[in-house]
């Protein structure tokens, strides 16, 4: 592609059978984005989560810097979960505060369980929120209203992954527990 064509070009361009290929990996390369290939909030969520993976395997593969990517890997992270939140609950609030999300999931859990979630899933969201309370801390040159103001934090990448894996494991599976009801006696 030529630098005019790339300046002309428009980046939503309609389907022809020009783009059409073989398989996934071959070209040309590219997506459709169409009413049929919507996803619901699972599955997008799994993207972003598939997309901080990518990035954590590149500075593992030594192909990046960790300081170069730590905040797109925090937003994608933390955006997998706000998404994975918004997907179980039904008529989700179209904000973005992971603490008021979750606390929905966590009455409706206890409500139907008669007990609370597990201390280390609360503490977990809790931080998040904390550092990033309405989704702009990642993604956005200032501090703002984060939790983070103090001299430097550290955040281990691998330590990172595996947490928001076990989260976005742990909270479908507390969305299903919160549908049925504690067998009374």
């Amino acid at each position: 592609m030529d630098r005019e064509e790339a300046r002309t070009r428009p980046l939503f361009e309609e389907v022809t059978p020009a783009i059409y290929r073989e398989d996934a990996w071959s070209g040309p390369h590219g997506f459709l984005f169409d009413a049929m290939t919507l996803l619901n909030g699972r599955e997008m969520s799994q993207q972003f989560l598939d997309a901080a993976d990518h990035l954590v395997e590149g500075i593992r593969r030594l192909d990046h810097e960790d300081y170069r990517i730590g905040f797109p890997i925090l937003f994608l992270c933390r955006h997998a979960i706000e998404l994975v939140l918004k997907s179980v609950l039904p008529g989700a609030p179209k904000h973005h505060r992971l603490d008021a999300l979750f606390a929905d999931l966590y009455c409706q859990y206890r409500d139907a369980r008669g007990y609370d979630v597990p201390e280390w899933i609360t503490t977990r969201i809790a931080e998040l929120a904390q550092f990033d309370p309405t989704s702009t801390a990642f993604r956005y040159p200032e501090v703002g209203e984060a939790g983070w103001k103090s001299a430097g934090l550290h955040v281990g990448v691998y330590h990172l992954r595996r947490a928001i894996h076990e989260l976005h494991t742990v909270i479908p599976t507390i969305a299903e527990a919160s549908r049925t009801q504690r067998p009374t006696i």
